[in-house]
């Protein structure tokens, strides 16, 4: 079974549903975010999968209290939507991807750049 390790060249903190902006901000972060996943994707030659186990890893430069739920919508979505784009899976759905959120242990970088990282590998059919 294949595995693949991919890291976003970006740096800036990551939208939380609890933030108020202007939706225009809040679609060119999705966009952004989602163009760069699907090029990353491509990149890697990552194949066709029935099924996708997504793993997005987010790490924060600090310790700061932050729930990983708030980051359901401007980030995992966009790189699920990016699976698709790149043509990994037939659709983001439950049938074709699972996925999980995960906030790692602070980096400590002093200059509070965020690191994004996302693991996909084949997952076994629904129901099986």
């Amino acid at each position: 079974m294949s595995a693949w390790s991919l890291e976003l060249p970006i740096s800036e903190p990551p939208l939380s549903a609890n933030e108020r902006v202007h939706w225009a901000v809040r679609a060119a972060w999705a966009r952004e975010l989602r163009d760069t996943a699907r090029l990353l994707v491509r990149h890697a030659r990552v194949p066709r999968l029935e099924r996708a186990q997504l793993t997005v890893v987010l790490c924060p430069p600090d310790g700061r209290k932050r729930d990983s739920d708030n980051y359901v919508a401007s980030v995992l979505k966009p790189i699920k939507d990016a699976l698709v784009d790149a043509s990994v899976v037939p659709d983001d759905t439950d049938r074709h991807v699972a996925w999980s959120l995960v906030l790692a242990p602070p980096t400590g970088d002093r200059e509070g750049r965020w690191r994004y990282v996302i693991e996909i590998s084949e997952a076994r059919p629904c129901g099986s």
